[in-house]
């Protein structure tokens, strides 16, 4: 099935699902039509051309022509029977894939069931329990009061992106004690910021220099220790304008990134931009920028340590071999620790790269247990508070959507709330840079906040990793 029609809302925006093709399957597997990957190996055995994917280069920047330790892909586009194409050289022994699309973990999805844990309790008292239903009287005494705080905020378990005034160091997330440490150096000279953490997602408010004003406070001055390229709150898509709505992922990685350093001041945060405006990502892009993020094409004049932390907000059912590879690689030889997002469907159903075994899959937690969007399942390695999170957003970003009930719904100034397992996975990365703060691998760090014995777990949602 594909649904390759577009369509515009009343806002002028352009659907994202317009652009994915789902092959049947159990789970379905989404792709973009006419595209393909194929292994180095397939040249061999067929008359295809394509363009390499990974390419190694040397000191002066230049393709040397090798390929990567862990194997080359080449994208092949333009292919009338793409599912056939694969077919065929799968039977010939080959590797090759369709090119499967992710999507962004924040919580925008409606109506799902909730996790199992919170089924009496919704049937019990809907009013309370039930964050579709929620009494605004009741869901929170100090944030649902609808005469002093904005109507879209007092339910405890909102899914809604948020904008808040509140400084979330004086609020929902206190910086742990000790966590100040990561700014002081190591024993033997070393310095805490050799803790780096990278962060597949959005990009960065501010870009790589802040020019356009929009990096919130809480991510400083420093534009070398918090980087990323820019990501601006409206872009144009699908040759359409910008329109000043802002776009469904927009401040994500800038979200995910102020949790870090919330909780890890000192640390330093290196965000990669993969996601469109609308949140999807093509599992093909993740593995190059992945492996762009850890082997960077242009060479620096003083190299930077690499990621031994790498945050994964976004994913979906399929899998893609590409992709595990390059995770894998890095995992293995490199004892880099990746974290997942687990997904927001309310569902078992395993999500990748969240379920890989070398990904540690993380579910949200709300006020009274499982977050009712969380997936959840044995795949699942940790869970982390994931509702109601504030943190860093765009500075001095004021959208055109209209007022709500005299209030503004996109009046944005440094700060915000969301929900998501999106948000949950950073506060595990932060979990496990602090403990490396003592000097243990990230390996190490694992086996301390995650694997041991002793840590209390919940059924089907893991370790219980909290701020």
């Amino acid at each position: 099935m594909s649904n390759d029609e577009t369509y515009e809302p009343e806002n002028g925006r352009r659907g994202y699902r317009n652009r994915i093709a789902v092959l049947p399957g159990d789970p379905p597997i989404a792709y973009r039509p006419g595209r393909i990957l194929i292994g180095e190996d397939a040249f061999a055995n067929t008359d295809l051309g394509g363009t390499p994917l990974f390419v190694v280069t040397g000191d002066d920047g230049e393709p040397t022509g090798e390929a990567p330790a862990f194997g080359q892909w080449f994208l092949i586009e333009g292919v009338a029977d793409a599912p056939a194409l694969v077919e065929e050289l799968l039977s010939l022994g080959l590797k090759a894939e369709l090119d499967i699309v992710y999507f962004a973990n924040d919580a925008d999805c409606c109506g799902c069931p909730p996790h199992p844990a919170l089924a009496a309790e919704i049937a019990a008292n809907p009013w309370t329990a039930d964050p579709w239903k929620a009494n605004p009287w009741k869901a929170n005494p100090w944030r649902a009061n609808p005469w002093r705080a904005n109507p879209w905020k007092a339910n405890a378990e909102s899914l809604n992106l948020l904008a808040t005034g509140k400084p979330p160091m004086s609020s929902v997330m206190p910086a742990p004690l000790g966590a100040l440490r990561l700014r002081s150096p190591h024993q033997g000279g070393g310095s805490a910021n050799e803790v780096v953490i990278g962060v597949l997602d959005s990009g960065l408010a501010g870009g790589w220099d802040n020019a356009n004003g929009q990096r919130p406070a809480l991510l400083g001055t420093d534009l070398d220790r918090i980087s990323g390229p820019l990501d601006l709150p409206s872009q144009a898509t699908g040759g359409k304008p910008a329109d000043n709505y802002l776009d469904p992922v927009a401040g994500h990685g800038t979200f995910i990134a102020g949790i870090i350093e919330q909780l890890t001041p000192g640390c330093t945060i290196r965000v990669q931009s993969v996601l469109q405006p609308q949140g999807d990502v093509s599992v093909a892009t993740l593995a190059v920028e992945l492996f762009h993020l850890m082997e960077p094409p242009t060479p620096e004049p003083k190299p930077k340590p690499k990621p031994k932390i790498v945050n994964f907000s976004f994913g979906g059912t399929g899998r893609d071999i590409m992709f595990e590879s390059v995770i894998d690689h890095y995992h293995q030889h490199h004892e880099v620790v990746f974290v997942g997002a687990a997904g927001n469907e309310g569902s078992c159903v395993e999500q990748y790269p969240a379920a890989l075994p070398s990904v540690i899959g993380v579910a949200a937690l709300g006020p009274t247990g499982p977050a009712p969007f969380s997936n959840y399942g044995p795949w699942v390695d940790a869970c982390a508070p994931g509702t109601d999170l504030v943190s860093g957003f765009f500075a001095k970003f004021d959208g055109d959507m209209p007022p709500i009930n005299g209030l503004d719904p996109d009046d944005f100034d440094e700060w915000a709330t969301w929900s998501g397992t999106s948000f949950a996975a950073p506060v595990v990365v932060a979990a496990l840079a602090r403990e490396m703060v003592d000097g243990c691998t990230a390996p190490q760090a694992v086996e301390r906040v995650v694997r041991a014995a002793h840590l209390a777990r919940l059924p089907n949602m893991g370790t219980i990793v909290n701020y």
